[in-house]
């Protein structure tokens, strides 16, 4: 078997500076719990994810309620956090200018994060469809 990983993505945990001013300091995993959360879904994946590597006893807390709003596209996300409605723990990548410019701050920047990838599993000696090579390849330019 041939196991191909492609460019992961780090994951971090985020709110625009002026929600962090109104509702902050956020020095500790509760204080996230307790403020309003955005994620993929209203059972919190995402932020359940993170928690889980930092401190597991925080997802028992977090279990207790719901993402204050959840969208399944990451450009949703990215308008919720940048119009102050709440924490978010995602793509670095898509924050990436946000960062730069001081208008979001990552929260907790010392706790460890999360990552996503593509891997691409396929047969040994098996030749790829054109479509699947042509893919591979697309995936690669990355």
């Amino acid at each position: 078997m041939n196991i191909t990983s492609f460019r992961k993505e780090r994951f971090i945990t985020l709110a625009s500076t002026e929600f962090i001013k109104e509702h902050g300091p956020f020095n500790h995993f509760m204080d996230i719990i307790e403020s309003d959360i955005v994620d993929y879904h209203p059972d919190c994946p995402s932020m359940k994810t993170w928690l889980s590597k930092n401190d597991k006893k925080m997802v028992k807390q977090l279990e207790m309620t719901t993402a204050s709003m959840s969208a399944n596209d990451d450009r949703l996300i990215k308008q919720l956090v940048m119009s102050n409605l709440g924490i978010a723990n995602v793509p670095e990548i898509l924050f990436e200018e946000e960062l730069k410019q001081g208008t979001v701050t990552e929260l907790l920047p010392q706790a460890q994060s999360i990552s996503a990838g593509i891997d691409l599993v396929s047969m040994r000696d098996r030749v790829l469809p054109l479509q699947v090579a042509a893919f591979v390849d697309h995936l690669k330019a990355f």
